[in-house]
């Protein structure tokens, strides 16, 4: 016998006993109660005594009968099938009380079993049956909302390991893109070195050089997840910046930063894609770009603006590697609640990025 087994046998076992006890209780003390206010005298224990001796198959079928109420949701079955079972059911848990009161119940009064059958009213059967169709129909009750509270546990897991993953995906492509985009500018960086260094402008390479350490040290030193400042994000911006324009002398680059929206918190290199976009789409022939990045607090909301010149409309029906970083980073940070948007006004296209107060990060 497995523990298993034996643990269901136990479990059967207790639950028959209290059940016992309980209706023997609860059926005595009511005719107890009822005899005597009807003039008559009683015996309490003897009352006891016979109904503990009656409700003893009752009793034992109890449990059993609740099991097969509860396992009518678990198994699924059609309703022709389940009728058959709970007719398969009666049929044993009358049997059984018949082979009860042949060996306890007939003994017990005293009477032979055929005496006991033939003195034996057919509502005490009756009510037998609705006793236990009752004890039947709260283990189905019960059988049903142990489904429901189980299928919103596992639908609440399945969320959960959704947006686990939805994060990991989310991450992986995020350190992804980032990856590509810091090698794509590292590989046109030392070109542009090299490019210099056999033009003989020496002392544009070696600032080319030292600016790129810097830049490089600053992308090995920032995680993904980690935050920074407004100001550390420009000054990483404006490092950037210097080195492209040694490659193309005609940048011109504003800055509109708000002196309050400086110490404001953002998912650090959250502009570098943007900007390096804008070398990519906007810069024209001749080298030339207008690039402008703007920063204004609007309550407690962190509102950036990067733009620049362009040189044909751009196809808003496809994201580039630019724009779907910045959306993954902006969703991984702060879920829903900041936004980034991209328009062309005036022959400039400009990203707005709304950044959410701190406390609304992830």
């Amino acid at each position: 016998m497995t523990n298993s087994l034996k643990r269901t046998i136990l479990r059967h076992a207790i639950a028959a006993v209290m059940f016992w006890v309980v209706v023997t209780f609860i059926f005595s003390t009511a005719l107890y109660l009822q005899t005597i206010r009807g003039g008559a005298s009683a015996d309490y224990l003897a009352i006891i005594r016979s109904h503990f001796i009656f409700y003893g198959s009752t009793a034992f079928l109890a449990p059993v009968i609740f099991a097969i109420g509860r396992r009518q949701v678990a198994l699924k079955r059609s309703l022709v099938r389940q009728i058959c079972a709970i007719f398969v059911a009666v049929i044993i848990i009358f049997s059984i009380h018949i082979i009860y009161s042949i060996l306890a119940i007939a003994p017990y009064l005293g009477v032979s079993p055929a005496k006991f059958f033939e003195q034996l009213w057919l509502v005490g059967w009756i009510w037998d049956l609705v006793l236990l169709a009752a004890i039947m129909s709260a283990g189905y009750a019960y059988g049903y909302s142990e489904k429901i509270r189980d299928a919103k546990i596992t639908q609440a897991e399945l969320n959960s390991q959704l947006a686990t993953i939805e994060a990991e995906l989310a991450n992986e492509q995020s350190n992804h893109l980032r990856q590509r985009l810091g090698s794509h500018f590292v590989l046109n960086a030392l070109s542009n070195i090299v490019a210099l260094i056999r033009k003989s402008e020496t002392e544009k390479a070696m600032d080319g050089l030292y600016l790129l350490s810097e830049i490089l040290r600053s992308i090995a030193h920032q995680n993904a997840d980690n935050l920074c400042t407004l100001e550390q994000e420009l000054e990483f911006l404006k490092k950037y910046l210097a080195f492209q324009a040694i490659r193309y002398p005609a940048l011109k680059v504003t800055w509109d930063i708000e002196a309050e929206a400086r110490q404001t918190m953002l998912p650090g290199h959250i502009l570098q894609p943007l900007v390096e976009n804008a070398f990519k789409h906007g810069m024209d022939g001749a080298g030339s770009l207008e690039l402008c990045v703007s920063a204004r607090k609007t309550g407690q909301f962190l509102r950036l603006t990067v733009s620049n010149s362009i040189r044909k409309e751009p196809n808003f029906s496809r994201c580039g590697e630019g724009q779907t970083l910045t959306k993954l980073r902006l969703q991984k940070h702060y879920e829903a609640a900041a936004q980034f948007t991209c328009v062309v006004e005036e022959s400039q296209y400009i990203a707005h990025l709304t950044i959410p107060p701190e406390k609304a990060a992830s």
